[in-house]
Parts: structure tokens; sequence; C-alpha cells
């Protein structure tokens, strides 16, 4: 029944047309056959609860949303954390006699596995026909994506990581493309202490030993109590903030979201985490842990903590932390002063370079009762003052157009100004406080004007950004000359070969923090430790899983791509 219901949901997709799906900018957008009824077209749409927003049915970015649409939109609040979310979800899909929300947005959690599972059982529609429908129905999806210069095989990987092994797309992506967010690893140093210990900026793995050394025994921050912490960062999930991947990349380049690299030729998929060099940034790990210099698994909250703490008993900023490895963004508290207090660190070594940043975050379900209304609010969040709306908030209030002649951070030419910074980052009633379904090209405000009317906070931490990012663009020079792109897997991975890379994945990462902390007895520089850890590598499948990826490289045509970029 639940199939034959999106079958029939599908059928109604293709036949059916609706006014406003090439309009764009503030122009009306209401399907065909809702204009001049009494009777509003109303959307459920299910979000994972963010504790900023207010409220979301009275929230600006809902009301410009009915506004534009003539919609009326129902908000369905789930759990905010995704593992609780995917409960209340299966909970629901068990429980057949309760409808699903008409959309899902923001569930990026849900994870690849799950939507497709629920795709193929028919409780997400698909969504081929509208992608395929590109002069009438997502004519904004492709006008925008055309608009902002997105690459084409780029655009390839968005649609075949919405896609299930039955060849139809299911889910709606997040497509973000930011100049600044590709560099992988943000790290930001106390500049007072530097100050106060007469020290530079450290420039290789070297100097940047003895600055730590000198962090941790030299009291820099004059308390007379040894509470500094020269290193911290955190691992996966903290996007910019993997700091034992940072260290990695200063002997060899190691990008965790490929794991793979390529050789000298572009054909062949080599081991990062099996060479030599992997073991001496290991090696090199283990020496700052064992002198107390670098803290490795902290959250986002743990850090923003330590950066963003009170003022002393003399009204002065102090915190007990040297170095960190984090996006400004996201550690560095809005209006808080401590961004004054720290410099960037300039990127040496190998700069990882992210390129496939873009989750799934929307479905339309089978109970849907207007899957083209569905379709109609995705697009209008995609266009341009749309996707502003979702990260700025309200235009005219919390940002405009720029003025003429205006330029952002990068010295490019400004499109918007911003009046209000923290309308994304703040408690508010502004926004969903989240990118879910958006297009989104510049998202770390590299078109966001920068002049005498912005305020000094933003020009300190927008400038912190531009440092690293000049060092980022010139370190990328030394980057080996074919980079392994991501392989994206959906009928090609059997169970057998799922359990495979993942449990593969289990010991790369065990042992990476087991080595670096000394737990088990395990040590980097012990031979006989080393090579365990590649033997348990082969036990787990790391032969089969390498294979498995380097047939689809050539086979589906990532090989093809990656030599004619050259």
């Amino acid at each position: 029944m639940k199939k034959l219901l999106a079958m029939l949901l599908v059928l109604v997709a293709v036949l059916g047309l609706f006014a406003g799906c090439q309009k764009t900018g503030t122009e009306s957008t209401k399907p065909e056959g809702s204009q001049g009824q009494d009777e509003k077209v109303v959307i459920t749409i299910g979000i994972p609860e963010n504790a900023k927003t207010e409220d979301y049915e009275t929230n600006s970015y809902t009301l410009w949303l009915e506004e534009q649409t003539g919609f009326d939109l129902k908000i369905q609040k789930f759990a905010s954390a995704a593992a609780d979310y995917k409960t209340q979800l299966s909970t629901m899909i068990v429980n057949e006699k309760e409808d699903l929300p008409d959309m899902l947005m923001n569930f990026r959690g849900l994870g690849d596995s799950v939507w497709r599972e629920y795709a193929l059982d028919g409780y997400f529609i698909p969504l081929t026909p509208y992608f395929e429908d590109k002069e009438g129905k997502s004519k904004i999806f492709w006008d925008r994506l055309a608009e902002e210069g997105v690459d084409q095989g780029y655009i390839d990987a968005v649609i075949r990581r919405c896609s299930a092994s039955d060849g139809e797309i299911y889910a709606f992506p997040r497509i973000e493309v930011a100049e600044i967010d590709p560099m992988d690893y943000m790290v930001s140093i106390n500049q007072d202490w530097l100050d106060a210990l007469k020290l530079e900026v450290p420039t290789d793995k070297e100097s940047l030993y003895q600055v730590l050394k000198a962090f941790k025994t030299r009291d820099p921050n004059g308390n007379g109590i040894p509470d500094e912490m020269p290193l911290i960062g955190g691992t996966s999930g903290n996007q910019g903030g993997d700091v034992v991947n940072w260290l990695v990349n200063m002997f060899i380049y190691y990008d965790d979201s490929k794991w793979f690299n390529l050789s000298e030729n572009g054909k062949t998929l080599t081991v990062p985490f099996a060479d030599d060099a992997y073991r001496e940034a290991l090696k090199f790990c283990r020496k700052l842990y064992d002198e107390g210099l670098l803290v490795t698994d902290l959250t986002n909250s743990e850090l923003k903590g330590l950066i963003n703490t009170s003022p002393d008993a003399n009204g002065k900023y102090t915190t007990t932390v040297g170095m960190f490895v984090g996006h400004p963004t996201i550690i560095y508290e809005a209006g808080h002063d401590s961004v004054f207090h720290f410099s960037a660190v300039p990127i040496w070594g190998y700069a990882v370079n992210k390129d496939n940043l873009n989750s799934r975050d929307a479905f339309i379900t089978e109970d849907a009762k207007n899957p083209d209304a569905c379709w109609e609010l995705l697009m209008l969040m995609c266009t341009k003052e749309g996707s502003y709306r979702q990260r700025y908030g309200e235009k005219g209030v919390d940002w405009d157009d720029a003025d003429p002649g205006a330029t952002s951070f990068l010295g490019h030419k400004a499109d918007i100004k911003i009046m209000n910074p923290g309308a994304f980052t703040e408690m508010n009633n502004t926004t969903w406080h989240s990118i879910g379904q958006t297009i989104l090209t510049n998202a770390e405000n590299e078109t966001v004007q920068l002049d005498d009317s912005s305020s000094a906070w933003d020009k300190h931490k927008l400038n912190l950004s531009a440092n690293q990012f000049f060092s980022f663009t010139k370190a990328r020079e030394n980057n080996p000359k074919y980079l392994m792109p991501a392989i994206v897997l959906n009928a090609d991975e059997t169970e057998e070969t799922k359990n495979e890379r993942s449990n593969t994945q289990k010991v790369i990462s065990s042992y990476r923090l087991n080595f670096i902390k000394g737990n088990d007895g395990l040590d980097p520089n012990n031979d006989a430790h080393w090579a365990q850890y590649l033997n348990e590598l082969q036990t787990q499948g790391l032969s089969a899983w390498l294979a498995q990826y380097q047939r689809l490289y050539v086979a589906d045509g990532y090989m093809d791509r990656v030599l004619k970029s050259e």
C-alpha cells in the first residue's frame, strides 16, 4: 500500500503543472489550483528542533515562505539530536496509523543507508521527475547552479549521492560551495601569549614544538598556575577542528573523508594511513601528548567554553588555551572579546581540500497531500534570496543588498551587507538556524560587504579567516598532483563489502587514538605494535575495500575526470 501510494504521487508529480516554478526572488509562487481558493495549501514539515529558534510558526523565515507561496506551513518538531529523531521517525514508520509529515527537512543525521532503506520501502517519494524537468519544475534549481558556476562534476556527484540503488533520486541536497569551507583545518594561536614570551607564530613542525613547549612551561597567562593547554582540538564532526589530522598533514597528504590517496600518475589508489610517513606523524602526536602539549578529543561546546571565557577579576580576557584547531564561525561567539586575542596560523605542509560539502537533508514523504507544493517550497528556498534568508536572516533587517562598489574580506565584489551578524548563530525568531535546503556558494561571507560600517569584531574574525585562506591557497601548491575524489556508493556496496569498509575504518580510528594516548600499551614507536596495526587492517578487510574503490574509481569515470582536470 505504501509503495502504491508513492507511485501514485510520482504520477501526480509528472502530470501536474504548477504556476510560478520559474520565478525567483519575491515573486509569488503559488501552485496552479490554489489561487482564488479560500482554502490554503497546508504543508506539514518535520524539523529537528534547534534550541536557538524561538518559535517556528511565527519565525520570520517561516512567514516569508508563507507570504511568497500562499501556503500554510505547519511545523512538526522532532528531537534535536540525530539519534533521537531517527528513533522518532522509525517509530512513526512502524506505527502506520500515524501519518508522516508531508516533508522532512534538516534531517542531515538520518544517514545515507537509513534514508535509502526508507525510500526503497516506499516511505519517501522519488524526486527524479522533478529534477529531470529542467525547464519546468526544477528550472530554479538548475539555473541557480549555472548562475553560481558550480562545477558539473560536483553536481553529478551530488545527484548520485541523493539516489538509491533503484536509480531514483529521493533526497534533496543542501549545496554549499564556500571558498573558505574546503580549508579543512583552521588554526588560531594566542597572540597575547606569543607577545608575553616574545615568540613568533610557528611555521614548521620544529617551531611548533618549541612554541607549544614554551606555552606549557613558561606561564604565558601569568597566573602562576600550570594550567596552560598549549594545543587543543576535536575529532570528526567538528568542522575544521580535527587537530590530529592537521598534524598528520605536516607529514603526508591525508583527507580522512576520502581515505585513500592517488599514485603519481593518478591511476592507482594508495593507502596513506598505512604509510611510514603516517606513522611518523603519529610518533610526533604521541610526543606532544606525552609532554602535555596536546588535547585531541574536545567537542565544539567544550572548545567554545575554553575560548569564550568570562573576564578575570580585573576585567581582562583570560584563557588557558594557547592554540586551537576549529572553524572560526563555529568556535568564536559573536561579539565576544576572545576573537581579538588570537591570530591565524598559516598552513604549512599539505592543505587538505574538502570538495564534498553537501548533504542529504530533505525528503517528501509518502503521506504528502500535495507533493507539487512541497517541491515548490524547496525551489523557493533555493532562490538567491531564499538561500540568503536561511543563513543571514530577514532582508532589510538583518542584511540587505551591498552598497555600490563594496568588496568583501577576500576582495570580491560584495552582494550583500550584514546588519545583524548573530541572525544565524544566536537565539532569535529570525531563522531556523540551518541551511538544509539551499544553494549557497559563498556561505562564509566571501561576498559580504566589509567596510567602515562593519563591526570591529566582524573585521577581525573575517581577517583571521582571510589570512589563513591566503596561506591555504599557497600551501595547495605543495599537494599531490592528483587528489582522490569522493567515491559514491549505492548499489555497488554489498553487506559484505560494507562490513569490510566499516570494520577497517574502525581499526584506523581506534589505533590512531590508542597510539597517541598509549591506550592498551600501544606505541607507534614500537615496530611490533605498528606491525600489529597493519595486520589488523588486512584482517578486517582493507584489501577488499581498496579493491572495491579502485574498481569504482575506474569504472564509474572518476579517473577520467581526475586526469582531465590536469
